[in-house]
């Protein structure tokens, strides 16, 4: 999983990190991450782009930390980006677009990742996630 972070000031990086694997110890600019030399212009102020595959287990365990960071900074916009980087990953990034054209991601993002990691869903199977959908909201493939 990688973390995009666009801010006005530092970006909280090492903190998002230290919530995640806080029993790993303390991470070292340069070793465990590097500071953006020059920031970026972001796409709206103060936001986070979390690129993700919904198969990914590191990124299934920065699901609740960053819910948690979030819910602490409301003057944060978090933009979701899938990372088709396989074919097989491909499969997670259309179900993504396909809650966002449904207007489900608030409600299926994180339910998602749970019944994958649950073993409720194949994240490599397009008919697994059509099931899921199906009986979570009623929605025919």
């Amino acid at each position: 999983m990688i973390a995009v972070l666009a801010w006005g000031r530092p970006a909280p990086l090492p903190s998002i990190a230290a919530a995640t694997h806080a029993a790993h110890g303390k991470y070292a600019e340069g070793i465990d991450y590097n500071r953006v030399a020059t920031p970026f212009a972001a796409t709206a102020p103060n936001s986070v782009t979390e690129i993700f595959w919904y198969g990914c287990p590191h990124c299934y365990r920065f699901q609740k930390p960053l819910a948690h960071w979030l819910a602490s900074h409301p003057d944060v916009n978090l933009k979701l980006l899938p990372a088709p980087l396989t074919k097989q990953w491909m499969i997670g990034a259309r179900v993504f677009y396909v809650e966002r054209h449904l207007s489900l991601v608030g409600r299926a993002h994180e339910a998602l990742f749970d019944a994958i990691h649950a073993g409720k869903v194949n994240a490599l199977e397009p008919a697994s996630f059509a099931t899921w959908f199906a009986k979570q909201y009623h929605i025919s493939a």
